[in-house]
């Protein structure tokens, strides 16, 4: 038997979460036409990815998007804008990036051509994010234990303490 995948902040996935997970993106990848689709947790963690990898750095890539998501969440809070199911769009000429956080446990990318209607794929991109929580909310009430849990009430702060680490360990 696969052992849970584990994440930060003390989270595990099971195996049948994680085959869940991986039909539901495998799913929204047709539909969406995206040319990638990145699951992490919100250290960057990789815990799923389909489409098209090429030479992409999932582990890069995985670690910047929660940066990323992280700092846009904290310019909304900032500028007193920040509300629940916040997504972050960057829109190309050919291709187009779509962050999601998904209950402040996880983050979806989608990466999709600019030829896909964007209201679409913010359709799919909070379908999935739906998907995956009735997903491993339902495996946990068959199992009766929580396997995927965290305890976020603080995570404001341990971003902050882990980015003022990162400045104090590059200063000279």
């Amino acid at each position: 038997m696969k052992n849970p995948m584990r994440l930060t902040g003390g989270m595990s996935i099971i195996p049948s979460q994680e085959e869940l997970i991986d039909t539901i993106l495998s799913s929204q990848l047709e539909k969406s036409q995206a040319r990638l689709i990145l699951l992490i947790d919100t250290s960057g963690q990789v815990i799923s990815f389909h489409g098209e990898r090429g030479s992409i750095d999932l582990v890069a890539l995985g670690a910047l998007t929660a940066s990323d998501l992280a700092a846009s969440e904290e310019i909304a809070r900032i500028s007193n804008l920040y509300q629940e199911n916040q997504m972050v769009i960057r829109q190309g000429s050919k291709m187009n990036t779509i962050v999601y956080d998904i209950n402040h446990n996880m983050i979806l990318l989608y990466i999709v051509p600019a030829t896909v209607p964007l209201g679409w794929v913010c359709y799919l991109v909070r379908e999935s994010s739906s998907q995956i929580n009735e997903a491993l909310s339902k495996i946990q009430k068959i199992t009766g234990r929580r396997i995927f849990e965290s305890d976020n009430s603080n995570l404001h702060e341990m971003i902050n303490n882990a980015l003022d680490q990162v400045w104090k360990d590059s200063a000279p």
